[in-house]
């Protein structure tokens, strides 16, 4: 039987004036009141106030008296800021409620040609932080500025230190840590354009191991994030590394097993880390495809050898990253598998944005929704879910505040309730309809339409790539071969969107 969500008190959505806040939220109230005029009332609006709980860990909760006037009782300042976009949005929960987590984030990938202004960036985070999130990891793998390496990021719009510091101290004003996500590794391919780094590559987008240069530059990828963030954390990658070893390092160092070549570079990257004064996340699917008869990351069968896992160091925390599978017992699974190999895990589930025009909630229900009821069944401590811009950040950004919010409702509450989506987000996105926006992700038909695209109607070089790799009997309709549907799923889209509505004074989230 389906559990039912807890039930919702809906209330006229009113202007406050907001008293005496706490010095640790006064300035993140004084953003949020810039842009909702809600929260400017004047002398004869209902007071908000604040109290915090003591440290209690206990549930954050609203109390509405009659005369209007709110009290929000809070332990975290991210809770607190979540109870503020209730109140905009008029509808607050019957019963208190917590998300269990340390940490509570996302992944925000600025790397495919997707680099945003600081202005649009730190709106972003306030948004983010009315949805009740604390954490924002910026995943750049070549755009930011190193001093001493003219060709990094060149000509990619990368961000400078004052650009970095200034992210950085506008999440902190809002309760959020900014948490470098970098690559020390593999997906380097932008700066292997540049004959500067032939010296530290392997092959493909991957560094070259054990090479000093190599760590010489990672030095400095390290050290330019620890002089500009406040967090003592940095997100080192390492990740899909595919063919690690079988370029110049197999001419220089012999051929060495996969295991033995990423202990010895975890290893340096670790003391890299230490001389920096942080602590280090990496991606851990190495680890298990070098333990997988199939070199797969998923295989609950995967063997790491207990002389391997004992060598990764203490100051490395592993990160467990799946946005496909659909059963909360396998993210169960691989969560235990992660405790078992190195300790308490870093959980990065998805809103779907890569290979899409638009964010997919479909896509997002299925695989994040059980990872968040498994996150929460085992006790995670950190979880956040990541917005890929694969093969150029072409997805519309905003649409993914749809996806967003159905995860933070979902982690706070159990269950996400779309009635109460729907207010909350008119209330903070400037009109824009949750509905509307979660469902047309599903009239764009999300992993098709890229390729039809661009696929010459004539030649269909995607369309049998696609068949040919399938071998599936769907590939050999008209859908596959001729598009013959296409125009007809572009108009039910348009006629969608038609029927929106739109969003009022440029908040995101909005449908054009």
């Amino acid at each position: 039987m389906k559990k039912q969500s807890k039930p919702v008190t809906r209330r006229k959505a009113a202007s406050f004036r907001i008293c005496n806040p706490p010095r640790e939220l006064a300035q993140a109230l004084k953003l949020a009141a810039a842009r909702y005029p809600a929260l400017r009332g004047g002398p004869g609006a209902p007071e908000l106030r604040f109290s915090k709980n003591g440290g209690s860990a206990a549930p954050f909760s609203v109390e509405v008296a009659p005369d209007g006037s709110a009290l929000v009782r809070y332990d975290r300042v991210r809770e607190a800021m979540r109870a503020v976009g209730q109140l905009l949005s008029g509808s607050l929960p019957a019963a208190p409620e917590s998300a269990p987590f340390d940490s509570f984030g996302i992944m925000w990938d600025v790397s495919r040609n997707a680099v945003p202004t600081t202005e649009y960036a730190q709106n972003v985070l306030l948004k983010l932080a009315l949805l009740g999130f604390d954490t924002v990891l910026l995943y750049a793998e070549d755009v930011y500025e190193i001093p001493g390496e003219p060709y990094f990021g060149f000509d990619r719009g990368r961000l400078t230190a004052a650009d970095v510091r200034a992210l950085d101290a506008r999440a902190a004003a809002l309760g959020i840590r900014l948490v470098p996500c970098i690559q020390t590794l593999a997906h380097l391919d932008q700066i292997f354009r540049w004959d500067a780094y032939a010296g530290v590559r392997d092959l493909d987008g991957i560094l070259l191991a054990w090479e000093d240069a190599t760590y010489a530059l990672v030095e400095k990828m390290v050290r330019f994030w620890a002089s500009n963030c406040r967090s003592r954390v940095v997100h080192l990658g390492m990740d899909e590394a595919w063919r690690l070893g079988q370029g110049k390092f197999k001419e220089k160092f012999g051929e060495r097993e996969t295991f033995e070549i990423m202990s010895r570079h975890v290893d340096r990257v670790s003391e890299i880390c230490r001389k920096a004064g942080v602590e280090g996340i990496m991606w851990s699917d190495m680890w298990f495809r070098a333990g997988s008869p199939k070199h797969d990351y998923y295989d609950l069968a995967a063997e790491i050898p207990e002389s391997v896992s004992s060598r990764i160091p203490d100051n490395i925390r592993l990160c467990y990253w799946d946005y496909y599978h659909d059963g909360r017992k396998f993210y169960e699974d691989m969560i235990s598998r992660h405790r078992q190999l190195h300790g308490e895990p870093v959980v990065a589930s998805g809103a779907w944005t890569w290979s899409l025009f638009w964010h997919c909630q479909r896509a997002t229900r299925l695989t994040a929704g059980p990872c968040i009821d498994a996150c929460r069944a085992l006790g995670c401590k950190d979880l956040f879910f990541t917005m890929w811009g694969d093969d150029g950040a072409y997805c519309d950004f905003e649409s993914a505040f749809a996806g967003l919010a159905w995860c933070a409702e979902k982690a706070y509450r159990g269950e996400a309730d779309e009635n109460v989506l729907e207010k909350r987000y008119r209330a903070l996105f400037g009109g824009a309809s949750w509905k509307a926006v979660a469902a047309l992700g599903e009239a764009v038909s999300p992993w098709a339409d890229r390729d039809r695209i661009w696929d010459d109607p004539l030649m269909n070089l995607a369309a049998a790539t696609m068949r040919a790799a399938a071998d599936d009997e769907i590939w050999m309709t008209d859908r596959g071969t001729k598009h013959r549907d296409f125009p007809a799923l572009l108009r039910r889209a348009v006629s969608r969107l038609s029927r929106a509505p739109r969003a009022a004074g440029g908040e995101g989230g909005s449908v054009p």
